[in-house]
């Protein structure tokens, strides 16, 4: 019996050691997965979660900057800019897809987006991905008093979460058509032109949304009159609301960039020349250059028909481009440097004589 006892008390040793055996690989590889799990999320994707917690509480807001004035040559201004109003979402504070949509539906329909550019507006917002999704993307640039008043009356109702009202900053031209060819204007960047700019390296920093120079003066000096954004750091909740600013005090010092204005510039122009010569046209077409004959300095330059750059500068209306198009005349022609003329004949001197 007493045999019996022995060999069955080590068979139970034997079967509890391998249960501890069991037990202590399981826990080893239990702790083992908690510090893989740890090093991730602390090493290999600790700046990133810090980020995205810090985005939860600190959001930098775009200071725009002011693109440089154009005077004529006695210092009246013939470019400036103004301030304006553009709307903006943030798609991590627009909340899951579903209420994403909702609210971008709903701000679609306030603002009156149409419907290609709405389709394309929510593929951009739902395809920002990690900390891509705190970057603000521009909906509709220079709002009406009428749709800052929709827009706040239903966000003072906690409705349309991460959606901002921003400041911003558009062109100008105070004396309507007045040199409009010369002058030329300024639109959103498109695709096409922000993709060439990234393969040369975007040394200007351009992105969605921004302007640039597309004719005229605007064109040709585009460098020198673009200047750079700066931004202001606010505290917003985790939807995005702005808070108070005392709160600013337990988050640290942060620092505000100031934005850098763009450089000025002065032309030969003389701008009631200029008008003196697009008044004696009186409705008809045609084109005149007034150069002082000792400098060589243009004084006056006059295409005819034109067109007023405030109504197609920034997101041009669609009925203004229609009637751009549609115009037998061609009023975008800048003609005494795009017009094409046949040559007069030498011979005609000749028989003058």
């Amino acid at each position: 019996m007493a045999i019996g006892f022995e060999v069955q008390s080590r068979n139970a040793v034997k079967w509890f050691r391998g249960r501890l055996l069991i037990a202590s690989a399981i826990i080893t590889v239990a702790f083992l997965g908690l510090i893989v799990r740890l090093y991730d999320l602390q090493i290999t994707r600790g700046d990133d979660f810090a980020s995205r917690g810090q985005a939860n509480f600190i959001k930098q807001f775009a200071t725009p900057h002011d693109r440089g004035i154009i005077y004529d040559r006695l210092g009246q201004i013939m470019v400036d800019n103004r301030p304006s109003l553009n709307v903006e979402v943030t798609p991590y504070f627009l909340g899951k897809r579903e209420k994403a949509e909702a609210t971008l539906g709903e701000l679609y329909e306030t603002l009156r987006i149409e419907p290609e550019v709405r389709e394309e507006l929510s593929e951009e917002v739902f395809a920002k991905r990690g900390l891509n999704r705190f970057v603000a993307i521009r909906i509709k640039r220079d709002i009406s008093l009428a749709e800052v008043e929709k827009i706040e009356s239903q966000r003072s109702i906690l409705k349309l979460d991460g959606v901002e009202i921003v400041e911003a900053k558009r062109r100008t031209y105070p004396s309507g058509s007045l040199a409009g060819h010369l002058l030329g204007y300024v639109n959103e960047i498109g695709r096409g032109s922000l993709e060439r700019e990234k393969k040369r390296g975007n040394p200007e920093r351009y992105k969605r949304g921004d302007t640039l120079g597309r004719s005229g003066i605007e064109h040709q000096y585009e460098k020198k009159l673009r200047g750079r954004d700066g931004y202001a750091q606010k505290v917003v909740d985790a939807k995005g609301r702005l808070q108070s600013a005392d709160y600013m005090s337990s988050a640290g010092n942060v620092d505000d960039k100031a934005a850098e204005p763009g450089h000025n510039l002065i032309l030969t122009i003389d701008a009631e020349l200029q008008k003196a010569a697009e008044e004696s046209f009186d409705g008809r077409a045609g084109s005149v250059v007034v150069m002082d004959v000792h400098t060589g300095e243009i004084l006056a330059m006059v295409s005819k028909p034109g067109y007023d750059p405030n109504l197609i500068s920034g997101a041009m209306a669609l009925d203004e481009k229609a009637r751009l198009d549609s115009n037998i005349l061609k009023p975008w022609v800048n003609r005494p440097i795009q017009g094409q003329y046949a040559p007069g004949s030498t011979f005609k001197v000749v028989t003058a004589a």
